[in-house]
This record gives C-alpha cells, sequence and structure tokens, in this order.
C-alpha cells in the first residue's frame, strides 16, 4: 500500500479520517505542569495550562488522540508506534491481518471514545526466515516448527542512524535530532489438543531521540551547549507479556482468556536558558544564553489486564453469540528531580524561583494513582444470506468516579457478494476514563473526573481490498473496515 514503506500497520494511516500525531511532546501533562523556560507554561504562570487531551499516536474522527485502543492478538499494544512516527513497533513478518473499526463496533470493545486497531499475527505458517539490513537499519524474522502442534517465532530490529552519522560528523549540523530504537516480538504457540490451545507472547521497544553531537574530539566546543528545546528528547521504553488460552469443547462453542501485564516508563526533562546580564551587556552579549537548570520527571504505568470471551455459533454460523468481560487496572507514577543546577547566584535565583511554583512543586514531590475499570458485554449477531444484523451492550465501571454506564449498539449491513461491497449502519455510545494519570493525579490533577462519553453513528459502504505481496513466498492480507 502506498505511503507505508512494507509496514503493514501503518496502513491505517492511508484511512480516510485517520492522521497521525508526531510525538513532539510526551505522552503526558507534565510538561506544562513544570513552570520552567522554554516549555508550555511561563515561569510567573500560577495556573499551568494542562490540557484535556494529550499527545497520543494518532486522529480518528475527530476522537482525541488518547482515544484510541491498539489490540495485539488480544493483548493491549500500549505503544504502537516509534516516536519518530516512520515505524511500527511490530516486525511486519509477524502481521498476518489488521482491522480497524471507527465507527460503530463490537460492544466487546470498550475503554475507548474513538476507534480500535486489532492486529492479528502468525499462529500457522510454514518455516521461515527474513533478514532486511540497510543503512540505518537491521531487522530478522524467524518462524520455526519445532512439531506439528507447537510453533516459536522470534523477530527484533535495531535502527541505528547514530552510529553511521558518527562516522561523518562534519556533514551533519549540530543539534539535528535523530531516533534510535530497537523492539522485538516474541511468541510460543502449542495446539495442546483438540480442544485447547496455549499462546505465549512477548513484545516490547526501546526509544531515544536526542540531538545529534558532532563528536568531541573533533569539534569539543560545540558540545558544550546542550539543545534548547528539550521537548524533543524521548527516552522511553514499555514491555508486555501475555497469555491467550483458548478452549473448545465443541465445534460451535469457544471460550478465549486473555492476561497480560503492560509496562511503560518514560524520561523527559526540561532546561532553563537565560542570559546573564550580572557582568554587563557585552560580557552577555558574547557568552549567549546559559543554562540555569535542568529539571526531570520519571513516568512509568503499569497496566494489568485481564479478558474472558464466550462465543456460541448455532444454526450453521446464522446466529452467533457472544458474551464476556474485561478488567483493567492501571499503577502510574511520577517524581520530579534536579538534574543541574548552575551556581552562578543570578542563575540561582531564577532556579529558586522556578521551584516556588506550586505546580513545579507539586510534580518535584510526585504521586502515585491506581485506577481500576470493569467491563461486561452480551450481543447477538444475525448472519443470513449477506444480511447481517447485530445487537448487544456493555456496562463499564469506573472506580474512582464509582460509575457505572450502559452503553448500547447496534450494527446492520447488507453485502453484495460479487463485488465484496456491503452497506452497512449503526449507532452507539462509547465511554472511557481518563487515560493519564496527569488527568487524575491529586497533585495535579483532578482525581473526581468522570468518563469521557461519545456517540458514534454512521451510515456508508464497506469496500475489502485484499493486498497480495509476493515476497518469499509470503502473502499479506490487510482488511480495512472504514
Amino acid at each position: 500500500m502506498p505511503g507505508t514503506f512494507g509496514d503493514s500497520l501503518k496502513a491505517i494511516f492511508n484511512i480516510p479520517g485517520i492522521a497521525p500525531i508526531f510525538q513532539n511532546y510526551n505522552s503526558s501533562g507534565f510538561q506544562s505542569a513544570m513552570a520552567i523556560g522554554l516549555s508550555r507554561t511561563a515561569p510567573n504562570d500560577k495556573s499551568p495550562d494542562i490540557p484535556n487531551s494529550q499527545r497520543g499516536f494518532l486522529v480518528m474522527r475527530g476522537a482525541g488522540t488518547r482515544a484510541n485502543q491498539f489490540y495485539y492478538d488480544g493483548l493491549p499494544l500500549v505503544y504502537p508506534f516509534h516516536a519518530d512516527g516512520i515505524t511500527s513497533v511490530l516486525n511486519n513478518n509477524t502481521i498476518r491481518s489488521l482491522e480497524v473499526y471507527s465507527g460503530t463496533y463490537s460492544a466487546r470493545y470498550g475503554f475507548a471514545t474513538g476507534g480500535v486497531i486489532a492486529v492479528e499475527g502468525f499462529k500457522k505458517k510454514n518455516d521461515s526466515v527474513v533478514l532486511n539490513l540497510n543503512t540505518f537499519l537491521v531487522d530478522g524474522y524467524v518462524f520455526k516448527n519445532i512439531t506439528k502442534n507447537l510453533n516459536v517465532s522470534v523477530s527484533g530490529r535495531k535502527y541505528y542512524p547514530n552510529y553511521i552519522l558518527g562516522r561523518i560528523p562534519d556533514l551533519v549540523p549540530n543539534q539535528t535530532f535523530v531516533s534510535d530504537y530497537s523492539d522485538y516480538q516474541f511468541r510460543i504457540n502449542w495446539v495442546i489438543d483438540n480442544h485447547n490451545s496455549l499462546t505465549v507472547s512477548s513484545f516490547g521497544t526501546k526509544d531515544y531521540r536526542h540531538p545529534f553531537s558532532t563528536n568531541k574530539q573533533y569539534e569539543p566546543k560545540k558540545n558544550t551547549m546542550e539543545t534548547l528545546n528539550d521537548s524533543l528528547i524521548v527516552d522511553r521504553n514499555f514491555r508486555t507479556d501475555g497469555i491467550q488460552y483458548i478452549w473448545k469443547p465443541f465445534e460451535y462453542v469457544s471460550n478465549t482468556m486473555n492476561i497480560s501485564r503492560s509496562y511503560f516508563q518514560e524520561r523527559i526533562q526540561n532546561s532553563t536558558y537565560f542570559t546573564d546580564t550580572s557582568k554587563g551587556v557585552l560580557s552577555a552579549a558574547f557568552n549567549g544564553l546559559q543554562k540555569a537548570n535542568t529539571l526531570g520527571n520519571d513516568f512509568s504505568e503499569d497496566l494489568r489486564y485481564f479478558e474472558d470471551v464466550m462465543e456460541f455459533n448455532l444454526f450453521k454460523k446464522i446466529l452467533k453469540l457472544k458474551a464476556g468481560g474485561q478488567y483493567r487496572e492501571t499503577v502510574s507514577s511520577f517524581k520530579g528531580k534536579v538534574i543541574y543546577i548552575n551556581e552562578n547566584p543570578e542563575m540561582l535565583k531564577i532556579t529558586q524561583f522556578i521551584l516556588s511554583d506550586p505546580n513545579t512543586n507539586a510534580v518535584m514531590e510526585g504521586d502515585r494513582m491506581v485506577r481500576r475499570q470493569l467491563g461486561y458485554f452480551s450481543e447477538m449477531k444475525l448472519d443470513y444470506k449477506g444480511n447481517v444484523l447485530s445487537f448487544g451492550a456493555r456496562r463499564d465501571y469506573y472506580d474512582l468516579s464509582q460509575e457505572w454506564k450502559t452503553s448500547p449498539r447496534l450494527m446492520f449491513a447488507k453485502e453484495i457478494d460479487f463485488t465484496k461491497t456491503t452497506f452497512f449502519g449503526g449507532t452507539g455510545k462509547f465511554f472511557q476514563a481518563p487515560p493519564d494519570v496527569s488527568y487524575i493525579s491529586k497533585k495535579i490533577g483532578n482525581p473526581n473526573l468522570k468518563m469521557e462519553e461519545s456517540q458514534h453513528s454512521n451510515i456508508g459502504i464497506e469496500q475489502k481490498f485484499y493486498l497480495v505481496i509476493l515476497l518469499n513466498w509470503k502473502v499479506t492480507k490487510i482488511r480495512l473496515i472504514i
């Protein structure tokens, strides 16, 4: 697909109504809460601007950038794209198919007022080994069938422009921002017998984006000043470990259980620069800007997730009944720190003034919040000769606001088999709890915030596209649902 550069997950950016977000700022509101120079909040502002929607990964149909959910084989994918916005965190060879829901969708999916992107990986395929190598990146993928019912897949990627650019420092402008990231995916799939199967998965990434500095041995003086825009620096890592167990007691009955834990860490910093005029105007002009201080913040988020879904297919799959529920527990924390202080008396006054700001002081003290969400659903789907009718309901609970919300969902479709065209429509309600600790923190937010609500009503046409790529006998299918 054009514009994806061989990255299947990036196909979603070609769908009308979806726009990517380049992450200049981190995913929380801390940088606007810390009252320091050259940030979005001036030092003399006592009420820093903490927006309701922070930068996420994409905008879908006008919803907030943090209003969407990503899943990889039923497990939450909390960090789907690297900070450069060029590549996803999943190796392209691991993706079997993906589905994008941006209108009204199944009552199974909650915790989102925007859309849902569900990625499915390979559980069965022939043995394969793929290795890609170019100037700035190397990635590899291995799929091995140990036995008829047991297989293992491993993939990894390393993006290393800093190593290459370090060999040609004179050709790269100083302070040019470059990305340096790596990711991995690991899976074991075991079909125990005709009724039971087990999949163990682990995937994660490390992301860095920093200003390129020429080698100190060539021009040491150019490295005495760091970048003036620390908010562009990225230092993140995440990891998800999960288990999926599928039980099929009968041909038309199945139960899927997903258990996972996702851990995300981010380290940010902001520096304040001022001109020192204590020694006169000429001295200030000659020395230029001087760093007064650098303040940092360590942020972490630990997501524990459980899902159980039972499905019944009756009357030769004409009638499908589905019911289940999910539990999400998120432990978030942040803690500010002083990384650097200029001992110059004039600069110390500035630093003391900044640290006296109540919002900056609150971030420096730190906070830890635990929030829990519970959801359960049931739905029925009739599918007969291309005529589809699906209706269901979902109940969601958010512990901090102690709210129970009901989300009715209704969808219908008429498929023309010859052209693979479907006329469809639907309506439903969707709810989402505040997505970030900066919203609900007792120190810098409001723990009494209630769930966000959205109403999706749509009518349109679905056209199925099949993209077949013949590369080392590999076939990739991408299904886009608009």
